[in-house]
């Protein structure tokens, strides 16, 4: 419980204004903390503080998650029924079998055709996938004739544990 008054000048010390204006962090779930440069040891003795490369600590990220905004690029056309597959290669190998998801929801992408002016929006499906990459594979709508076709869709790769 709070007594005294929050002094918002230099003042003489008493006891009744010690905690005054000060607040409980854990009062509620939706308080934050943050706190950075930590490090906890098991044990008694410390050890030097571990500062790794940024591009290190990413590499260690992106095995349990990855977001890849460029374009996916379909590699062949199937048959007569314009089933179209696209590769994807991650940055990182993943820890395990990531999930895939496009960034926005939703189940089509925007399939463009090569030297296309326009585009169609077409189901997808993932039909392969591994902690080194992913196959997806358009089945619909597209009416390309070409062997080439981007998808403008990003997608996120989830293998947290």
């Amino acid at each position: 419980m709070q007594s005294g008054s929050l002094a918002d000048v230099w003042q003489d010390y008493a006891n009744a204004n010690y905690a005054a204006g000060q607040v409980n962090f854990a009062d509620s779930t939706s308080n934050n903390f943050y706190i950075t440069g930590v490090q906890l040891e098991a044990g008694t003795t410390a050890s030097d503080f571990e500062f790794l490369p940024v591009d290190v600590n990413l590499q260690r990220c992106q095995r349990y998650f990855e977001l890849q905004r460029t374009s996916f690029f379909v590699v062949s056309r199937y048959n007569s029924s314009v089933s179209y597959g696209a590769l994807a290669y991650f940055k990182t190998e993943k820890r395990a079998n990531p999930t895939v998801a496009k960034l926005n929801g939703g189940t089509t992408v925007a399939a463009h055709g090569a030297n296309e002016g326009s585009h169609s929006n077409d189901a997808f499906t993932v039909v392969e996938l591994t902690t080194t990459g992913c196959a997806a594979e358009v089945t619909t709508g597209s009416a390309y004739n070409t062997w080439f076709c981007g998808l403008d869709s990003p997608f996120t790769f989830n293998s947290e544990l």
